[in-house]
């Protein structure tokens, strides 16, 4: 994966100001960092700090404080900031938005959200709610305000699905609303999921539980329903939303199973005179060509 986000980073549109090209959640290890820096695109010393000139392209958020540490001491001069990337957001509030420099940090050209933990999803007041989404979705916002800069999402996961039966049951509802409303989008996720959940989802059946599903099933209804919620959460604010890759990979005993997305966001203003139109090709164009990375490192596509 960390290739296929060096070759985003390579692509990213021109900086307009002094917003950062990279905003990441690194790690101790910094190892997407790592990748930038040796493929050139950011700049470092003999002995490997990131040299002056290059110092505001990156940003590296980072909660716990071990880690934080090495990440410093691993790669000198990374403006790195220990904080949890909800607090820098000011959480899911609508109302509560960063203000300043932590505001021109969201507006960077490529953001890596690289959760490395599963997708929460949450029954509030008999709405769906998935925190770490909303959390996009104001980053989108932030990116929207004048003027607009197009960007780049790269959004990871664990691939398994464990969800109370309530939760499951809103997921269920939510996939089956779109297949019904949306008959290519169905066709599309079929051939991920099988005809048997699609039945089962459309259907409301209730023995049907994405835990008890194969694994890489499991991987199949993320990479369904994390690209339409972004897609429905950004809708009518402008958003024309790519999905450049939508990849399954690990579920070996060295490596839990993992989902992993690469969305461009492109602002036009179709996005908010035709809202309809826009949001169904961002859906039909989210499960268009989902890829897996077998354990050879090979990217292989699922269906023709």
């Amino acid at each position: 994966m960390r290739q296929l986000w060096v070759e985003r980073v390579a692509q990213a549109p021109p900086r307009v100001r002094k917003e950062p090209l990279y905003l990441t959640l690194a790690g101790a290890e910094g190892r997407d960092v790592k990748a930038l820096i040796d493929a050139g695109l950011i700049k470092v010393s003999e002995i490997g700090a990131i040299l002056d000139e290059d110092a505001d392209k990156i940003v590296a958020i980072e909660a716990d404080e071990e880690a934080f540490l090495q990440l410093k001491r691993t790669i000198e001069g990374l403006d790195a900031r220990k904080d949890r990337i909800e607090n820098l957001l000011r959480n899911e509030s609508p109302f509560n938005w960063p203000q300043g420099e932590e505001r021109e940090i969201f507006r960077a050209r490529v953001v890596n959200f690289d959760f490395d933990r599963a997708l929460v999803v949450e029954v509030r007041e008999g709405q769906l709610a998935f925190p770490q989404l909303s959390w996009v979705a104001k980053v989108a916002e932030i990116h929207g305000h004048a003027p607009a800069l197009d960007w780049c999402l790269m959004l990871t996961f664990q691939g398994q699905v464990q969800w109370p039966s309530a939760v499951e049951d809103a997921v269920k509802k939510l996939l089956a609303d779109n297949f019904e409303r949306t008959q290519d989008f169905s066709a599309s996720v079929e051939k991920l999921l099988g005809p048997d959940a699609v039945s089962g989802i459309s259907g409301g059946d209730t023995d049907l539980k994405f835990s008890e599903l194969d694994e890489q099933i499991q991987q199949c209804v993320l990479m369904t329903l994390v690209p339409k919620k972004i897609i429905e959460m950004v809708r009518g604010s402008g958003w024309c939303v790519k999905t450049h890759h939508n990849v399954r990979y690990g579920g070996t005993e060295a490596r839990a199973p993992m989902v992993s997305f690469v969305f461009d966001f492109v602002w036009s203003a179709r996005g908010t005179t035709e809202p309809g139109t826009v949001y169904r090709e961002s859906l039909l164009d989210s499960v268009a060509g989902p890829v897996e990375i077998d354990p050879e490192g090979a990217i292989v596509p699922l269906f023709e």
